[in-house]
């Protein structure tokens, strides 16, 4: 792999191969024989992969758990909602037969009256 080669790379691969420079310079084994370079180069970038892969699934994980937060609290965002909603017609329908039964208990009285003035 020359510098020619280098800017043929994207802007991350090139990255990884300055790295590969580096990890090549550390193992000692400069220039042997091209397959090894090659051969080297191939596992770098395979680690790289691995790395690369397990960050992807980590940041998928992430985004799962984040999107299954959302859909959560828009679930509860829509209970509470309609919790409103049925306490509000709950109270109307309290109302409603409190007034019916006052209105009734007056019908009543008043049917009692009339009745209790026929009888005396």
């Amino acid at each position: 792999m020359s510098k020619n080669t280098q800017g043929i790379l994207m802007e991350g691969e090139t990255y990884q191969f300055q790295q590969f420079n580096k990890f090549e310079k550390q193992s000692g084994k400069i220039g042997q024989r091209q397959v090894y370079k090659q051969n080297l180069y191939i596992i770098y970038m395979l680690q790289c992969k691995k790395i690369i892969d397990k960050q992807r699934r980590i940041q998928n994980l992430q985004s799962n758990q984040q999107n299954k937060n959302r859909k959560r609290k828009s679930k509860e965002k829509f209970h509470q909602y309609w919790r409103q909603i049925l306490r509000i017609n709950y109270t109307l329908i309290l109302n409603i037969e409190t007034q019916v039964i006052i209105q009734g208990k007056k019908k009543d009285q008043l049917l009692f009256s009339q009745y209790k003035n026929k009888v005396y």
